[in-house]
């Protein structure tokens, strides 16, 4: 790298040779950044070697050092026009016989012909036939290389990188022509969606572009006359779920946009009557019938300060994850249901699906289901009502597609924040149609590796289903077929994927206890020992407290020989939180004999009801309640016992048939020690509660 710096092996400049010429302006002094043979020539010889090679970066010797030239400087003119070499017989020089090139690296300063012959074509045609972009149309003077804008475009495609850092990748600062780079850019952008859509191929050409007939379809999605049978209509129903069409509607709130730019200073390329629609959408929005969902109760009451834009929606088929034509807007405030629904109905512009629209609700053959990481949150109607893994006809869709696709948007979210609304919209626009054509390349490697996975799956599935109904019997699994078949043809019937036996837990134990003593203290029946304290609360704190003590003791008996201090400080402040001086005169024997009390606290008698025996009367109302909230207790123990029994073997069955190497090896050891440690704790206190069972 050194000897890169200086002249080499050289003392000082020889004589050019590619000329052989020894006089003094002959001299080898100036060499290539960017050619391959690092040989020093004479400026004449540079000149003309570098005739098709203009953009070139050149450094001269001045006796100390290699310091940065340029072609121009060295008498190198570009004639634009005619062939490599040729002459032109009426050049015409450039406006003020300067010109900039942009190319991948910088910005060239070079002197520039147009042809001026009377069979000469536009400068922009003459420069657009050399693969310069042209910065405006009429007198350029600024022109970017096909080469760096196709640069540029990639890096903001796959690293999300904005014009300015790529403007400021030089050390040394460039000419002022970021503007210029940016104007290209959005035009650069727009030309390539039309060439991938055909318009240069359409008699119409670009204006006669329909909305959304840019956006690439998914090829293995319904459409119909393009790739679904002329009888597709009257498919039977165990074929009319071949012809489902699967969208998925979500929105962003990472993608905002500052308040800085109007639609009139920075419009789009491409404007619709959304914008418009917008500013009608002032409703109420009614808040969730489900659980308190913030994307829809709190649209209103997020923080839009500064902010023209919210967030972005989107309609996407959930099964190949290809976002549709006219499927994505802005969001003024939240996820609204008007500003959704207005996205999902445009999405279905232009295609069979559209009659959607038209048709009476009655009518409609549509199935609303819940995403399945989404559906845990959902209340319990919804898990049953809405799943993926209770409708026929979806395979093992989860319907997470458009939570998936966030994730080649959101690295963008930094630029876009700051872009005016055409510009972001441009963009946010290029991006979808980079994934779209993305995963049409790659959609045949997809879906072969799926089919090779779900016949394996298949199979096995089958031969489980075989085994479970041997199990199961006749008697029981050929009545719950029955309800099954009658829920899918008709959901109004009850739905045998719901629970038949409600779960007694300690919380609606607690609530119904609750209730009760507030009932009596209304009617002025109930015994109350403190102003403060229900006998519920009592019991209740009491179990707590024991719940407490047994995940002390567990702690306490996983300090190693050498805990720290801070180990030691926080086993010695729970200690002191579950000493209650209220209790000290039933257990002052049992500490005072203690050479450790904190190791005693654990194991201390809380004198509970079940716990007192023959010491002293207690009230048998509060024998009651503790009996209660420990049987729900017993009940909230073995459902965690069972759940976590379940997740084990499933985890055994995935982990002996289809991991093998270290790494999952130490992956399932991993999972295996959570589920060991949630299956202890439960047995502990069920074994807690079965002690006091039998004490009552």
């Amino acid at each position: 790298m050194i000897w890169h710096e200086g002249l080499g092996h050289d003392l000082s400049p020889a004589a050019c040779t590619e000329c052989c010429t020894e006089t003094v302006t002959s001299l080898a002094t100036v060499r290539c950044k960017d050619c391959l043979n690092c040989r020093l020539y004479c400026h004449s010889c540079m000149v003309a070697i570098h005739k098709c090679m203009p953009l070139h970066r050149i450094e001269k010797w001045n006796g100390d050092y290699f310091a940065p030239r340029s072609l121009k400087e060295l008498g190198l003119r570009i004639q634009l026009g005619h062939p490599c070499g040729e002459h032109c017989t009426n050049p015409q020089p450039a406006f003020d016989d300067t010109f900039t090139i942009i190319d991948s690296t910088c910005a060239h300063e070079v002197s520039l012909d147009f042809c001026g012959c009377e069979t000469a074509k536009l400068p922009i045609i003459q420069l657009l036939c050399h693969h310069l972009f042209p910065a405006t149309s009429v007198a350029p003077r600024t022109a970017a290389m096909f080469a760096a804008l196709n640069h540029f475009h990639m890096l903001s495609l796959e690293g999300k990188v904005s014009a300015f850092e790529f403007w400021r990748t030089e050390i040394s600062p460039p000419p002022d022509h970021y503007e210029a780079l940016m104007r290209m850019m959005r035009e650069w952008r727009h030309l390539l969606l039309l060439k991938r859509g055909g318009r240069g191929n359409k008699p119409e050409g670009p204006s006669g572009t329909l909305p959304g007939e840019l956006a690439l379809k998914c090829p293995a999605c319904p459409h119909p006359e393009i790739n679904l049978p002329s009888n597709w209509k009257t498919a039977p129903p165990d074929k009319a779920w071949l012809y489902s069409l699967f969208v998925g509607i979500d929105a962003n709130f990472r993608l905002k946009r500052k308040n800085v730019l109007s639609d009139r200073a920075d419009p789009g390329l491409e404007e619709g009557a959304y914008q418009e629609y917008l500013k009608t959408c002032k409703e109420l929005v009614p808040k969730s019938t489900c659980n308190a969902h913030k994307a829809v109760n709190d649209a209103t009451k997020r923080e839009f300060k500064g902010l023209a834009v919210s967030g972005l929606g989107t309609v996407e088929c959930i099964r190949h994850d290809f976002k549709c034509g006219l499927s994505s807007g802005d969001l003024r405030q939240g996820e609204r249901y008007s500003v959704m629904d207005y996205l999902f109905f445009s999405s279905l512009q232009g295609s069979e699906h559209q009659r959607l629209v038209l048709m009476p609700l009655s009518e409609r053959q549509v199935a609303f289901l819940v995403p399945k990481f989404h559906l845990p949150a959902h209340i319990t109607v919804c898990q049953s009502s809405y799943s993926f893994n209770y409708t026929p006809g979806v395979g093992r869709t989860d319907g997470e597609a458009p939570e998936c696709g966030w994730d080649f948007l959101n690295p963008a979210a930094g630029q876009t924040k700051e872009m005016g609304p055409g510009a972001r919209r441009e963009l946010l626009e290029d991006l979808m149609s980079d994934r779209n054509w993305k995963k049409t390349v790659g959609l045949g490697k997809t879906l072969l590796r799926r089919i090779k996975s779900a016949v394996a799956m298949c199979a096995e599935q089958i031969e489980s289903h075989h085994d479970f109904k041997k199990r199961l019997g006749p008697t029981v699994i050929e009545p719950w077929h029955t309800a099954v078949e009658l829920w899918e043809a008709d959901s109004s019937n009850p739905n045998p994927f719901s629970s038949a036996v409600k779960t007694m837990t300690q919380h609606a134990v607690r609530l119904l206890l609750n209730e009760e003593e507030a009932v009596l203290l209304a009617q002025g029946k109930l015994e109350v020992f403190h102003e403060d304290v229900t006998p519920c609360i009592l019991i209740s704190t009491g179990l707590d407290l024991e719940e407490q003590q047994r995940s002390l003791a567990k702690d306490i008996s996983g300090l190693g020989l050498h805990a720290t201090d801070r180990q030691y400080l926080n086993i010695v402040q729970r200690a002191n939180k579950l000493y209650c001086p209220a209790a000290f005169v039933l257990r002052s024997g049992d500490l005072a004999q203690s050479t450790d009390p904190v190791a005693t606290v654990p194991t201390t008698n809380l004198w509970l009801p079940s716990s007192l025996g023959p010491r002293t009367t207690c009230p048998t109302n509060l024998g009651e309640i503790e009996w209660k909230l420990q049987f729900a207790q017993a009940h909230d123990a073995l459902n965690q016992i069972r759940a976590s029994l379940q997740i084990r073997a499933g985890v055994f069955q995935q982990k002996d048939r289809f991991e093998q190497g270290e790494i999952h090896e130490t992956e399932g050891r991993r999972t295996m020690s959570w589920i060991w440690r949630v299956e202890g704790v439960a047995e502990t206190a069920a074994q807690n509660a079965t002690i006091h069972d039998c004490k009552q």
